[in-house]
């Protein structure tokens, strides 16, 4: 039998476990992290930065307060929009592109006018920055500067990105202050050609959503016929596709392309893919890869109208990439249970570079249940991770999580029937 683990249901467990909650009560685009989903989100972040960085990397971290002059140039004040829609029975608000109110099924009515997602420093004329990778433009010709010789310069950086979005009823995907990993990766013509990726010779299948037809397609196919803004980006988007598109697969995440139509694109870019996630639940976005071109460089006279400098962007969620682990985790477990008991232990098991934790301590069972199901505890766990588990006379059970034979994290329920 299995059992229906919603989104309410995740976030309703991760906080009950200490795990996570709201910063302020009053708003769900704010929220903080502790314990083991702390450290699991900082382990992500470690390994999508080692994914990215390539030969000619520079790791950065720059402000996040930008002055407006910055952004009207980059042509977010004007450009970086969302129209919403106000209910007409319960004056609630909606990003919504239903024609009726999730609450009360009203009509909803679209708003006169598109609002900003920028939030302003009041009277300052400054604003907190809508993506990370504005300060890497500004600063472009510095990093050129310092790093000449490859044909690739790689500007990554993870940092904290601000927008004023609806969040209600979204919770980690669609935050006010959310967590992005971005790099921009420079092609400078006329440069080192040695140091290019090695792409690999078998075929990298990609599952694609274009046109309203899910299809298979060969990344190296898809990369021929993709108008990229110059000749120098295949090989650089075929390599980076296959390393995040890879590592997501070993995660145990369904994931597939979506080719954003022309009309979609957002004001700095030339051609551009969603990549999403499935989570069983609901589909959603995780990534962004845009070939930005000359736009952003020309904008801020980085570069001489001359130079033909061109940039491929990879834009990472890091919320959305937790929220997506651990909701196919427990999702996965839940499926194989009909009923959790009270005294279930919980534990979080994963590959050694994604564990929080490399030896495990709970206490979660009363001391008596446990030393009446002893031997029941070691033979539900030897067959479930693969290793012996310790259980002390005080009731203590460890294992050592280097010795687990796993190819995909997974959240263990063990079940004392």
């Amino acid at each position: 039998m299995s059992i229906n683990y919603s989104s309410e249901d995740y976030y309703g467990d991760l906080k009950n476990r200490g795990l996570y909650k709201r910063t302020y009560d009053s708003d769900s685009g704010l929220i903080t992290y502790t314990g083991y989903l702390l450290k699991l989100k900082q382990n992500i972040a470690s390994e999508v930065l080692d994914l990215l960085s390539g030969p000619d990397t520079v790791r950065i971290s720059s402000s996040m307060i930008t002055p407006h002059s910055v952004l009207k140039t980059s042509g977010h004040i004007d450009n970086f929009t969302e129209e919403y829609r106000v209910c007409t029975g319960c004056r609630s608000r909606w990003n919504s592109k239903e024609e009726r109110c999730p609450s009360c099924d009203s009509v909803l009515k679209r708003e006169d006018s598109p609002s900003n997602e920028m939030f302003e420093l009041s009277g300052r004329d400054l604003f907190l920055r809508p993506q990370t990778c504005v300060p890497l433009f500004t600063n472009y010709s510095y990093f050129a500067y310092h790093n000449k010789r490859n044909e690739a310069l790689g500007l990554l950086q993870r940092g904290y990105s601000f927008r004023n979005e609806l969040s209600s009823n979204k919770k980690l995907l669609r935050l006010k202050e959310f967590e992005q990993i971005e790099l921009e990766l420079c092609i400078r013509p006329g440069r080192r050609e040695d140091k290019r990726p090695v792409l690999s010779e078998e075929p990298f299948e990609l599952s694609i959503l274009d046109g309203g037809r899910m299809g298979g397609v060969i990344l190296s196919d898809l990369s021929k016929k993709t108008e990229f803004s110059s000749d120098l980006i295949p090989p650089y988007f075929e390599y980076y596709m296959s390393r995040i598109c890879g590592w997501l697969t070993k995660q145990g995440l369904r994931w597939y392309l979506i080719h954003i139509p022309k009309k979609e694109l957002p004001h700095y870019g030339t051609c551009a893919f969603d990549l999403m996630v499935d989570t069983g639940e609901a589909v959603h976005q995780i990534s962004t890869v845009c070939d930005r071109g000359r736009y952003d460089l020309l904008a801020h006279s980085a570069i001489s109208p001359e130079e033909q400098t061109s940039v491929l962007e990879f834009s990472l969620g890091l919320d959305r990439i937790v929220y997506s682990i651990m909701k196919r985790i427990l999702q996965k477990k839940f499926d194989l249970l009909s009923r959790l008991n009270p005294y279930a232990v919980v534990v979080v098991d994963t590959r050694n570079t994604l564990a929080p934790v490399k030896r495990a301590l709970l206490i979660t069972i009363p001391f008596v249940e446990v030393i009446q199901s002893r031997n029941q505890i070691k033979r539900i766990n030897r067959d479930l991770i693969g290793t012996e588990i310790e259980i002390s006379d005080e009731g203590h059970i460890t294992y050592d999580m280097t010795r687990v034979h796993t190819t995909q994290m997974s959240l263990i329920l063990r079940i004392l029937e």
